[in-house]
């Protein structure tokens, strides 16, 4: 039997804050500030995610995503999410339905569509800046 001496365990790293400068994501921008407790943050983040690509341009300090649920008690859930990045107007997206995380990819989609319409818009002013 070769039995092999334990190697002593190095310990677990600190966890370090997000670096200010790095790129943006959900996960870094993402505040719940009302409806939602920080449990829920992981599906939270899972359900977001599509919008990562659209925030990568942008760094972490200039994106903050907010997260808002109304009505926790009653039938139906109205969920808001507002995306502020700096310099640029407040995007805000609202969505309605009996299912919590259903009304979060609504409102989800519709700020997805809202940074694309801007993205497209500043990219074809950027082609051709006397078109209005």
């Amino acid at each position: 039997m070769n039995e092999r001496p334990e190697r002593p365990q190095s310990p677990e790293p600190e966890p370090r804050a997000p670096d200010p400068h790095g790129r943006a994501s959900v996960d870094g921008a993402l505040r719940l500030v009302k409806g939602y407790t920080e449990a829920e943050r992981p599906e939270i983040v899972a359900a977001l995610h599509k919008l990562d690509p659209l925030l990568e341009g942008y760094t972490a300090e200039q994106v903050d995503l907010a997260l808002d649920r109304k009505d926790a008690e009653h039938r139906v859930q109205t969920v808001t999410l507002v995306l502020s990045i700096a310099g640029e107007p407040e995007l805000v997206a609202h969505a309605e339905d009996a299912d919590p995380l259903r009304a979060l990819h609504i409102a989800r989609d519709e700020l997805d569509s809202q940074l694309r319409t801007r993205k497209n818009k500043r990219e074809q002013h950027i082609r051709d800046p006397h078109r209005r």
